[in-house]
């Protein structure tokens, strides 16, 4: 009891830390920013009022940035059991996969099951699609006209089960993923992006866990030449299981 004690506490550090540094990084520029514009109004420069916009811009947007990770943790700490519902999973990929479309930037296929029957929370289960699909077209974005973001939707019954599963693979044509990230893609704050919070993977994961159901990595479309990601989403269809109600116990 003491060493899982201990190992939270050490998680909860690590994650305080990460965040304090995610924080940290914004501050800059809003302090650069600010501590310009008094030197300028001091010396009543000319150059005030032409600074002054793009002065206010960078406060505005990293003030926005910071709100991003604070309301992201807040999230991801308190993330609520899910609450399952009949809902048709397929209809809920193509709704996502026509939102990225929209952007009209990267194409976006889709095959497989054009329904299929799942007991889920719909808004967790539509925000790990989204997350899944945006990380997808962002990766696919600088990869040329050809670039596409490819989605399969399929069901399965695991060997020695009875219970099916749905199966959800989305690949896209990025630059792939270093050794080093792959190997920390679900913890909270990793990312290489130069936007984001690097939660949205973390949050994901949660998700499809407490739906009993697994998130992962799988590699590189293309193994000869380690570019593009293959991420993998199942489901079990029959949703999570109802969780006992809290004892009263003393």
């Amino acid at each position: 009891v003491k060493l899982e004690a201990a190992t939270r506490i050490a998680a909860w550090r690590e994650v305080a830390k990460r965040v304090a540094h995610e924080v940290k990084n914004p501050l800059a520029p809003i302090r650069a920013a600010v501590e310009t514009l008094r030197r300028l109004r001091a010396r009543n420069d000319a150059a005030f009022d032409d600074y002054f916009d793009e002065a206010t811009r960078t406060v505005l947007d990293e003030v926005q940035r910071i709100t991003t990770i604070v309301s992201e943790f807040a999230h991801f700490a308190r993330l609520p059991a899910p609450k399952p519902a009949h809902h048709d999973l397929a209809a809920l990929l193509d709704a996502q996969i026509a939102l990225q479309k929209s952007a009209g930037d990267v194409s976006v296929v889709r095959t497989g099951l054009p329904k299929l029957d799942a007991n889920l929370d719909r808004d967790q289960i539509a925000q790990v699609l989204t997350n899944l699909l945006q990380n997808a077209r962002d990766a696919s974005r600088d990869a040329g006209i050809s670039a596409s973001v490819r989605c399969h939707l399929d069901l399965r019954e695991p060997v020695g089960s009875s219970e099916r599963e749905a199966i959800l693979r989305i690949e896209d044509d990025g630059p792939g993923l270093s050794e080093a990230m792959a190997s920390r893609l679900f913890e909270p704050y990793a990312t290489s992006k130069k936007s984001g919070t690097g939660l949205g993977l973390a949050i994901s994961q949660r998700i499809a866990i407490d739906h009993e159901g697994s998130l992962r990595y799988v590699g590189p479309v293309r193994e000869t030449t380690p570019r593009g990601a293959i991420f993998e989403l199942v489901l079990p269809v029959a949703g999570p299981k109802e969780l006992p109600p809290p004892s009263r116990e003393s």
